[in-house]
């Protein structure tokens, strides 16, 4: 079971801004994470009360200080020495989910006898 899945995103993007600030001031710095992502001192505090919502613009800032996405930030499990990355998907994987995908429809679309019926229409039953 995924504990992360119980966190909502004020909450990862609190705990992903405390572990940068841990990583690159050495503890929990407001007003320096303000002054340098450039918003303001209020808006700091409201992110680690996690109480209400701040606008994407802020993300987008205080991601942008520390050279990441703002996605980054709301994954939960943030790690600051080991961002989260997304991963492409290979040809041979893409192949093989169209081939899941096409045999997913076609079993979709059969008629399917309830579990247990005999003799309705499965050529296996003779």
């Amino acid at each position: 079971m995924n504990h992360h899945a119980d966190i909502d995103s004020r909450a990862a993007l609190w705990l992903s801004v405390s572990a940068l600030m841990r990583e690159h001031y050495g503890r929990e710095n407001l007003n320096r994470l303000a002054r340098e992502t450039k918003v303001g001192p209020g808006t700091a505090a409201r992110i680690k009360a996690q109480n209400t919502s701040v606008g994407l613009e802020t993300v987008d800032k205080i991601a942008a200080h520390f050279h990441l996405a703002a996605w980054q930030l709301l994954v939960p499990g943030f790690d600051p020495k080991n961002p989260p990355a997304l991963q492409a998907v290979s040809a041979a994987e893409r192949r093989l989910y169209d081939r899941i995908m096409l045999a997913a429809r076609e079993i979709a679309s059969e008629q399917i006898a309830p579990y247990g019926a005999t003799g309705a229409g499965n050529k296996d039953d003779k």
